[in-house]
């Protein structure tokens, strides 16, 4: 028979055998998580040096369209990155995210021999229409993964939308820009999307004065100042603009650089508290270099 020292020390060994089950499990689902955070944070990174280079295929492809034939050499090099990219992504993508990934991956497949023996309209709303998929797929994979969530929950739309979408809106304004400085004149729809995407880049601007710091913001107005300064002279009198399609190109790069290297600090954020580092550069660097000097 039982004594109640040998009930006591029974309900004892059975809590502890209970919260030791408790804890392995919380333990492994943990482990299992930050697994599938650490894989999904390497996948974001690839689709934004791919959001990059698309960028820049889109700025180059105008480019020579408008007589720019130069820069051929040049898109041939950005061709070869992205389909590095695109074979490195094929390899990890899986499950929810495919799906935007394979309309994209349809698209590059057609457009990529063949994006500057188009007329300069289709060529630019096709690329805009990869990169908006490509935009998706990067929040997809976050949302997916609660990727940011790993950061700070105030800043998810910041990191994967927000600045994303300044990005890409810069992206826009250069290889417009460049388009039309080429050829020497801009078109009425063109005037049009020179006042939208001016008006978006402010609104995108200042929807994150409430995440950075005042000094940070600053720093961020400033680098945007020259897109925005350009664009308001394309707007009034594009002939009077003093630099050449390929100093503008480089003008915005230089912008569009600022934006993208404050993402890539959140990025470092999210690393490090994801323990993830790169044994090799991700070759990928390419949103960082002015592909028009």
């Amino acid at each position: 028979m039982f004594t109640t020292n040998d009930i006591v020390l029974f309900l004892f060994a059975t809590c502890g055998v209970c919260s030791s089950f408790i804890l392995l499990l919380y333990f492994l689902t943990s482990r299992s998580k930050y697994h599938f955070q650490r894989k999904a944070l390497k996948q974001y990174e690839l689709v934004l040096n791919l959001i990059r280079s698309i960028q820049q295929h889109r700025g180059l492809s105008l480019g020579i369209i408008s007589g720019e034939s130069s820069l051929q050499e040049k898109l041939f090099n950005v061709q070869r990155d992205i389909s590095y990219l695109v074979e490195s992504l094929n390899l990890v993508l899986s499950g929810k995210v495919t799906e935007r990934w394979e309309s994209f991956f349809d698209h590059w497949q057609r457009l990529r021999g063949n994006s500057v023996n188009v007329e300069a309209e289709d060529s630019f709303q096709q690329h805009n229409h990869m990169i908006n998929n490509l935009l998706y797929l990067a929040e997809n994979i976050c949302n997916n993964s609660d990727l940011g969530h790993s950061i700070d929950h105030g800043k998810d739309q910041l990191l994967w939308r927000q600045l994303l979408v300044l990005s890409e809106c810069i992206g826009q304004s250069r290889a417009l820009g460049a388009s039309a400085l080429a050829r020497g004149h801009a078109s009425y729809l063109e005037f049009i999307r020179f006042q939208l995407l001016s008006d978006k880049i402010h609104d995108r601007l200042h929807s994150m004065d409430q995440s950075f710091s005042l000094e940070k913001m600053r720093e961020l107005e400033k680098a945007i100042d020259p897109v925005k300064d350009a664009l308001g002279q394309f707007m009034s009198n594009l002939e009077l603009y003093p630099y050449s399609s390929q100093e503008y190109f480089s003008i915005a790069t230089l912008s569009l650089e600022h934006v993208t290297q404050v993402l890539d600090e959140e990025l470092v954020i999210m690393k490090k508290r994801l323990r993830v580092f790169n044994r090799k550069p991700i070759r990928a660097e390419l949103g960082k270099r002015p592909a028009m000097q």
